[in-house]
């Protein structure tokens, strides 16, 4: 098992819990579950991906970005809510609200 790493600026990436009697294995399997200051994202279904398609090859990726590269993008991600009827409702940017 690969050590969880930032996709973009390959910080590592440790666990947000660690139990006392955790091994180093069971360590990596929670930094990958449980980042720390950090997010995860899984997926393999991916319309338009010629890289990844989960109904192909079975094959799904995990994507790990801190927090401080999300930080600096931000302009670049679109922020959704899903509300429990799971209509999408973009949320966009909070500078657009002292804009108006």
């Amino acid at each position: 098992m690969k050590k969880p790493q930032c996709l973009i600026c390959r910080k590592d990436i440790g666990a947000s819990i660690k139990r006392t009697d955790e091994t180093d294995d069971e360590f990596l399997e929670t930094s990958r579950s449980c980042p720390d200051n950090a997010v995860i994202f899984t997926g393999g279904t991916n319309f338009g991906s010629t890289v990844v398609d989960a109904l192909v090859d079975g094959i799904e990726f995990e994507i790990i970005i801190c927090d401080d590269c999300l930080k600096e993008r931000m302009d670049l991600i679109e922020r959704i809510r899903y509300h429990r009827t799971c209509e999408k409702v973009y949320v966009g940017d909070d500078n657009e609200k002292e804009a108006e």
